[in-house]
Formats: structure tokens, sequence, C-alpha cells
């Protein structure tokens, strides 16, 4: 058993609270358990109780067996000091403040229905999720209603726009609140796909907009630029041809005047290997170039684009013809469109610009802005990996972005980090069996008592 299962008991309070008493024989009555604290620090802060007869303030420390309190160096931590209540599974010594007061302690061991324990072993000796395999550890919840776990998905999508935006915001606040530098860098970071990600943001933060801004229509100079301090000018490809000979000249002339032949990157940070040539970081560059050309303020197209086949047309921006025939400087390929496809273009919409109006909605308090983004997800096709895949045996609708977005979202929040007692899910699976005896809840539960919202997301 794991410590979580007792932080979910107590936080829901799932245990027989009559006559209560701490291990020394204290009448113990529980007012507020406290908020579950996730950083540093004692489990719950701001707990309220009534010990004797005098009620106390303060925090409550959740540990599994309480010699537990000496193992974690608890004693001498300032910070616990205003712990005023000490739960545990099992007592297995008796512990005193550092002033030798005895701390009151309560033990759970005998309190907690049998089969809620019993739920919650089974569950979690369940295989670990599996892509290849296509496992979940609930096995898929034949249990649980469709209309929770439709509930759970709505819940997760909700998490994954609130924690996309906040990467926003933050991007924002470092660029001093410029919103175009923000759409910019955010753009570039998911043009890079997985794979050149990174490399990509340092792009974006080595060439700022605003300079690329003073070249507004002049495609060959922002190419330059781009494709200069990406460092991969200098790959070695065999001789240089007519456009790549251009983009050198061009970029020579743009680094000295603007003082960047200092700052490229190294074309060892590009990756290659194992991607097919339609996401080498050459096309994807030439493909940001070209839609960077073509607007001065795009973040402002996304602000102002109502309907999606607007944005659609936007990200269609095809680059230079030489691109038609070539995936590499100077070497040629038969000819094919160089256009990024539907996928690609949904993949940015979804990715950059969904985040960047949800953040926009939350700084600016407009949640039209918002309710935009989330249509827009209901318009765009269903992802297909191995992630929805597994999702298939929750019985969990993949009709749109929203749905496959959701679907990513718990899985990787919840499922692959075994977050069940997180999940409306998995606290249905732990749940199910409990007659209304065995477990006396405390209070009726509220919507800020959602454990989907208490889940960390590093």
């Amino acid at each position: 058993m794991k410590e979580d299962f007792l932080h979910f008991i107590w936080r829901f309070q799932y245990f027989d609270k009559s006559d209560l008493k701490t291990s020394d024989g204290r009448p113990l009555n529980i007012l507020w358990p406290g908020r579950h604290n996730h950083q540093d620090g004692p489990d719950f802060s701001q707990g309220k109780i009534i010990l004797g007869t005098m009620e106390w303030h303060g925090h409550i420390e959740i540990h599994l067996r309480s010699s537990d309190w000496l193992r974690h160096g608890h004693q001498g931590d300032a910070s616990y000091d205003a712990v005023i209540l000490h739960v545990v599974w099992e007592e297995d010594r008796a512990l005193h403040y550092r002033d030798g007061k005895p701390m009151p302690t309560l033990v759970l061991k005998d309190r907690v229905a049998v089969s809620l324990r019993s739920n919650y072993l089974q569950l979690m000796a369940a295989r670990q999720p599996n892509l290849h395999t296509s496992t979940l550890a609930c096995g898929g919840a034949p249990q649980v209603s469709q209309g929770l776990k439709w509930n759970m998905l709505d819940r997760a999508m909700t998490l994954r726009l609130q924690r996309k935006s906040t990467v926003v915001l933050d991007r924002l606040h470092a660029n001093g609140h410029d919103w175009e530098q923000t759409a910019y860098e955010t753009m570039g970071h998911n043009f890079g796909f997985k794979s050149n990600s990174d490399a990509f943001l340092d792009l974006t933060r080595r060439v700022p907009f605003r300079l690329l801004a003073k070249y507004s229509g002049q495609a060959l100079c922002i190419e330059a630029l781009l494709f200069g301090q990406s460092g991969l000018l200098e790959r070695k490809v065999g001789s240089a041809d007519v456009y790549h000979r251009a983009l050198r000249k061009e970029y020579g002339y743009l680094a000295h005047k603007h003082g960047l032949s200092s700052s490229t990157l190294s074309a060892e940070q590009w990756k290659f290997m194992r991607l097919r040539p339609a996401n080498f970081p050459t096309l994807r560059i030439a493909q940001f170039a070209a839609l960077l050309s073509e607007r001065t303020l795009f973040f402002r197209a996304f602000l102002e684009a109502d309907e999606l086949h607007e944005l659609t047309e936007l990200l269609k921006a095809g680059p230079n013809d030489y691109w038609r025939e070539h995936y590499l400087f100077s070497r040629s390929t038969p000819p094919r469109s160089a256009i990024m496809g539907r996928a690609g273009i949904e993949n940015i919409l979804i990715n950059s610009v969904v985040p960047l109006l949800v953040a926009y909605a939350r700084y600016y308090d407009a949640p039209l802005y918002r309710e935009k983004a989330v249509r827009w997800l209901g318009e765009m096709s269903a992802e297909k990996n191995r992630v929805t895949q597994a999702c298939k045996p929750l019985g969990l609708p993949m009709a749109s972005a929203f749905d496959s977005q959701g679907a990513l979202e718990l899985f990787n929040s919840f499922c692959e980090r075994k977050k069940c007692l997180s999940c409306g899910i998995g606290i249905a699976l732990v749940k199910k069996d409990i007659v209304p005896t065995d477990v006396l809840p405390m209070r009726p539960l509220c919507e800020n008592d959602l454990p989907l919202f208490e889940i960390e997301c590093k």
C-alpha cells in the first residue's frame, strides 16, 4: 500500500469516525481535513480539529507508519512544528514534539472498510499501462458508468488547456508581455515537432520576431535569417547551388548588419536521423519562413479569425519553389508539394494556436477566446496515435481533437503515472461495492474537491 491511499482516505474522510480517539485515548473531532499540499511541508494545511475540549488549527501529516516521521527527518524541521495531528495506518512508535509533549496520532488501520482497501490494492496490482498492448490498469473500467468516463475526459481536457496555457503565460512573462514574440516562439517550438522542438525554440530566441518584422514581405531575407542562425547553411551537403549561395550571401550581409554571426546554433543540434524527409528541419524552417513572410503580425490573425478554415488557409503558406524539389540543400528530389499537410496543420492549431487563445483568455479575462479555441478543437479530426488506441477499452468518444487531446492528458497525467486516486474513474473503482455504512463521508463533495485539480503536472 502506498501513502497516496491514505491521502485519499483522509481527504474524503472515508473511514469510520464513531467514537474517534487518538492513540493515547484523547477524544477527537475532525472539523476540516485541510487542503492537500503538493509542495514541500506537511501533507494537509489549514486543518481544524477538536482535541479533548480544545479546538486546534494547523497542519495534518500522513504516514503509513508513525516511525516514518523520524525516517523522513520531520523531527528536525521547523515547518512541521505546526502539525496538530499525525494520521497513520499503524502506530509502531509513540512520537513526541520537540518540546517533549506527546503528538496526537490517529490510527486508521481498523477504521477503513476492508473492501475499500482491497479494491485499491487490486487496482494497484494491475499491469502497468502499456501503449504497445493497449492495456490500462483499470482494464477499461466496465463497472464505471459511461457518463462518469465522459466527465473525466472533459476534466482531463480542462487540465490540459490549463497546463498548456500556463506554459504560454510563463513564456509571455519572460518576453516582457510581448504577445507577438510569445506566439512566434510557441509556433516555432511546435514547428519542430518532437524531435527538433528545442532547437526550433532556441532559433526563435536568436532571431527575435521584431527583427523578422523589419523584413515583412521579403521572403529571401527571412529565409536567410532563419537558415543562417540555424547553422544549417554551413552543413556539408556537397557543392552549393544557386539558391544555397544566395541564402549564404544574404545572411552574410544581414548578420553583419545586425551583429548576428556570433549567435548561431550548431548544425549538430538539429536531428535528421529516423525522420521522414517531410519532417526534416530544413523543410520545416522553409515552411515557417513562408508563414512569417506573409504576415507582419500573425498573432492578431489568430485573435481575429472566427472560422477554423481561415487559419487553415493561413498555415498552408507554401515555401520557395526550391523546396518542391529539395529536402536538403543542393540535393534534388522528384517534385512534390512542399505545403504542410492537413495533419501537420491541425497539429499546429491544436498545440500552438489553441493554447495561445486560452492563455489570452486567461490573461485578459476574456472567455470568448477560450470558447472559440474549444469550438475549433471540436471541429478538428481526432488524432490517431498509440495513446488514443490505448484508451479505446474505456469506451471514450474519439469524434474530434477535443476528445483525443483529453485522452492524451488522461493517459499521460493519470494512467501512465498510475495516479488512479486522482482520477474519477479510479476513485469509482476503489469505491465499488462499498455500502453507505462502510464509510462515512464527512460532508458532500463540491467542485473544488475534485482530485483532478490537485494532480501535479511537471
